[in-house]
């Protein structure tokens, strides 16, 4: 799993609902080696809650632009996916 291009998770569930697996195997993974080093700067975080609402994951995407086209480069349009 990689964190390359996020800013911060939050997954935020009730640890003793009968759900709450599926959480927290994904919550693992964010916090496991490879993920924290494809993204040092990623904020994981866990919102442990009591209620009965069901899991849900927060996630939010970094600043990121398209890269950039070496001269003489198609600049977009027909025929690159785009519907024409």
């Amino acid at each position: 799993m990689l964190l390359r291009q996020l800013r911060r998770v939050v997954v935020s569930f009730n640890p003793l609902a009968a759900g709450a697996l599926p959480a927290r195997e994904f919550l693992a993974r964010l916090a496991g080696k490879k993920a924290r080093q494809s993204n040092p700067q990623c904020a994981v975080e866990p919102d442990l809650r009591d209620d009965a609402a069901p899991p849900h994951v927060y996630v939010e995407f970094g600043e990121w632009s398209a890269p950039r086209r070496a001269a003489g480069g198609r600049s977009g349009g027909q025929g690159e996916g785009r519907g024409g």
